[in-house]
């Protein structure tokens, strides 16, 4: 992370010739721990803020399973993946709000569908200018969107997002758990599931998107993989069952 500071202050040297004109650097951490680690041996106590993308639970649960199964025959996807992404889920904003910076939240469903309302107060927020290059994925003047993973090549915005998700990624019982679970959260950003809430609070019992994960593991990992399936679905209960989501203060979107 720290290389790719380096690299992105000596591409806006030779752009701007004086960094004194920047107005605002955006740095990509990609992961809650990785942002840990920028904050705590880069930025320190500077000026920033946190902007955290989210998308409906399911899908995000759904969509990295589905990709990351498929690529490679599924050697890189194990029982420590599934529980980052259901963790994250379930409390990637609590542990944003506890680096104590101002958090915002942008829908990746708004930024597709919403996507001139959301730059327009993008930019009021932060004083800059509205560009038509905001709505390009482009990088030296070059189109970049390449996803090697999900085998999608897409080019900027997409109109015609839609909210979707693998249904036999999850048993009947896992949709009403996360129901639940993120009633808050569903609420505050707008997020419907198709099943009905009901009293199902805690549930001991592995997802069936676990038991995806477990037997590629033990297809395709080692026998520390293996090993590693009791850890975390052992941790999983203990950190996403009994998370308390209503004493969290969700960010505006």
């Amino acid at each position: 992370l720290y290389n790719l500071l380096i690299l992105k202050q000596s591409y806006l040297i030779k752009k701007l010739k004086n960094l004194k004109k920047m107005k605002l650097m955006v740095i990509n951490c990609h992961l809650i721990p990785y942002v840990n680690f920028f904050v705590k041996n880069i930025l320190k106590e500077k000026k920033f803020n946190i902007i955290h993308t989210i998308r409906h639970p399911l899908s995000a649960i759904s969509s990295p399973l589905n990709n990351w199964i498929k690529y490679n025959s599924g050697k890189f996807f194990f029982s420590d993946s599934m529980y980052y992404q259901i963790d994250l889920v379930v409390n990637g904003i609590k542990k944003l709000k506890k680096i104590n910076k101002r958090v915002f939240i942008i829908k990746l469903e708004s930024m597709h569908l919403k996507n001139s309302k959301v730059l327009k107060e993008f930019c009021q927020f932060y004083n800059l200018k509205i560009e038509k290059c905001l709505k390009k994925s482009t990088i030296n003047n070059l189109k970049w969107w390449g996803d090697k993973i999900s085998n999608k090549n897409l080019n900027g915005i997409n109109k015609n997002f839609k909210v979707k998700y693998e249904k036999n990624n999850f048993y009947r019982k896992d949709i009403e758990f996360f129901s639940n679970l993120l009633n808050k959260f569903s609420k505050k950003y707008d997020y419907t599931f198709l099943n009905k809430n009901s009293n199902f609070i805690f549930n001991f019992m592995p997802f069936k998107c676990e038991l995806i994960t477990w037997k590629n593991t033990l297809k395709n990992g080692s026998i520390k993989n293996a090993i590693q399936i009791p850890y975390y679905f052992i941790k999983r209960i203990i950190n996403v069952n009994f998370s308390l989501q209503n004493n969290i203060k969700f960010p505006d979107s």
